[in-house]
């Protein structure tokens, strides 16, 4: 009896363990992400987490195609988790071929004077793909 006890007891502190860390892995890991003026995070327009390296590759090409000086003009209004059904982010040309793999990533949103514009990446920005309009 004692030891069945012992076994109930240390089960239920293994699961409450596990549900522990998946409620602060869930809470630590959202799946959008927005900021700027416009879109204030929990009542603050300023986002106090790193930026991504993936939503630093899109401003970057954003602001490169534009040919923008200041980012700062570029707004993001969103950031989702998305997982490709391969390497070319879903936006293959004509004649590329394109590994037929999950790639995780992220559909993001940015927007300049007005017009939206959609970008694709994997994970950490090393691949990216404007969505045509």
């Amino acid at each position: 009896m004692k030891k069945r006890y012992s076994l109930l007891i240390a089960s239920s502190v293994a699961l409450l363990g596990a549900l522990g860390l998946y409620v602060l892995v869930a809470k630590r890991t959202p799946g959008v992400i927005q900021d700027g003026p416009n879109n204030p995070v929990n009542g603050v327009n300023q986002v106090s987490f790193p930026v991504p390296p993936a939503l630093i590759a899109a401003r970057a090409m954003l602001s490169q195609t534009l040919a923008i000086k200041d980012q700062a003009s570029i707004e993001l209004i969103e950031m989702k988790r998305q997982e490709w059904l391969n390497s070319c982010l879903g936006l293959a040309r004509p004649d590329e071929f394109c590994s037929q793999m999950i790639v995780p990533g992220y559909r993001i949103t940015l927007r300049v004077s007005g017009v939206v514009y959609y970008y694709r990446t994997n994970s950490d920005g090393s691949l990216i793909r404007e969505e045509p309009l």
